[in-house]
């Protein structure tokens, strides 16, 4: 979610915030929310007609649910003029 821009929307005693994806995790089952906070919302941008993405898990073993690395590729395709 990173890769497409997504944005965290929080809320808490004190108000609310949105964040980047990217922020929002600290380590491996650890976020930035405070004891008071909840997450009510995941925005994730409309990319382009033109854009593609794919994803991939890796992980160490076949029994292993958390993943070691788990890359993301967005791109981004020009459209093309055909000559006739």
């Amino acid at each position: 979610m990173m890769v497409l821009g997504a944005r965290v929307k929080i809320i808490g005693l004190k108000g609310s915030r949105t964040l980047p994806v990217g922020d929002f995790f600290k380590d491996v089952k650890e976020t930035v929310l405070n004891r008071d906070e909840l997450v009510v919302e995941v925005q994730i941008p409309v990319n382009s007609p033109n854009a593609g993405a794919a994803f991939q898990k890796l992980r160490h073993h076949q029994t292993s649910s958390f993943a070691r690395i788990s890359p993301k590729l967005k791109s981004m395709r020009r459209p093309v003029k055909w000559r006739s």
